[in-house]
């Protein structure tokens, strides 16, 4: 009797026992799953500042408001956090550079609350994104250098030929993209070397060879300067065949670079050039009758030729933090105050 109630209550644990195995076995599965499937997450980065971030992972959490992107944009939210961070102390907002390109990516990837960009997103990237563009201030590129001995102004003629020629082009071969003023310019001037120097660019006794200087990152600063001043119609100089070969990462490392290299010429932002030992030089592109200085006034008005944007972006409509974080730095009372310390022109609503 006894060992037929033992055999019997042990029949009718089993199949509790056998629904217990189950479970166990599911949730290991589960777990096995989890961790594949992070792994194969960390496969596939962006990279912001050299920090890589798995596209899978998402760095919005509550409380936090994270910004990465342009390092044109990071000299704005480097004066704008700490007085939104004053007025709301219980939140935390972290922002980084990187770049345009990667402040557009890592947005539309849902990596970051907003991204930075001081470009406008092309259209295809709008759309397969989902991308909101908010413009908080306006900034310019310029020409900079830390040479001396030279009149600060240069025109796109002579700008054409100097990153054509000294950038790896053949002085009596025209590029496509150059402009007629720029051919005739280099059909006139023709470098006495194999590049040219300060002398033949800018009229003046000085042998040196001209060292130019662009940035290595997906950049809008890139953009503006090949679309806007040089006019060649890329945002990679490299597409039409110019190489600098002194390529920086970051507007930052652009300028240490040319304050360190007096026979350096380059470009970078306005904003940033002004907080610099670099002389900014006027320019005179195809539609100006003189050289124009960049300015607030110039890049308001739109007469100096490389004017751009400052744009937060966000994936839809900007919802809970980003949302208090973009109507804070839009207040005009704000808005003057954060762009007049990062050197940005006021944006007026």
């Amino acid at each position: 009797m006894n060992i037929k109630k033992i055999r019997k209550n042990a029949e009718a644990v089993s199949p509790v026992i056998a629904t217990l195995m189950l479970v166990i076995v599911a949730v290991g599965a589960a777990g096995a799953f989890y961790a594949w499937q992070i792994n194969w997450q960390g496969d596939v980065t962006v990279n912001i500042e050299g920090v890589e971030i798995a596209s899978g992972e998402s760095l919005i959490t509550d409380g936090e408001l994270t910004i990465g992107g342009s390092t044109t944009v990071y000299e704005f939210s480097a004066a704008a956090v700490p007085l939104f961070t004053e007025a709301y102390p219980q939140y935390k907002v972290t922002y980084q550079g990187g770049g345009s390109g990667a402040g557009i990516k890592s947005c539309g990837l849902g990596l970051v609350d907003m991204g930075a960009a001081s470009k406008y997103p092309s259209d295809a990237e709008i759309e397969d994104y989902g991308l909101q563009v908010h413009t908080v201030a306006y900034d310019a590129v310029v020409i900079v250098s830390s040479h001396t001995g030279i009149p600060y102004e240069i025109d796109e003629a002579r700008l054409q030929a100097l990153y054509h020629v000294n950038g790896g082009g053949n002085p009596l071969t025209p590029p496509s993209w150059m402009s007629t003023d720029g051919v005739t310019w280099m059909a006139a001037n023709q470098p006495a070397g194999a590049a040219y120097t300060f002398g033949e660019i800018f009229s003046v006794v000085d042998p040196a060879v001209i060292n130019i200087y662009d940035r290595s990152d997906e950049s809008g600063t890139e953009e503006v300067f090949g679309q806007q001043l040089l006019d060649c119609g890329k945002a990679v100089i490299e597409d039409v065949g110019i190489t600098t070969g002194h390529s920086f990462s970051g507007n930052q490392l652009l300028i240490d670079a040319l304050e360190g290299d007096s026979n350096g010429i380059g470009f970078t932002s306005y904003g940033m050039a002004l907080t610099s030992s670099l002389e900014i030089f006027d320019f005179d592109g195809d539609d100006d009758t003189d050289f124009v200085e960049c300015s607030k006034t110039t890049i308001k008005s739109g007469t100096y030729d490389g004017s751009r944007p400052i744009n937060y972006l966000t994936k839809g409509d900007p919802t809970g933090l980003a949302k208090l974080f973009l109507d804070f730095v839009l207040l005009p009372e704000n808005n003057e105050d954060i762009s007049g310390e990062a050197g940005y022109q006021w944006f007026y609503l």
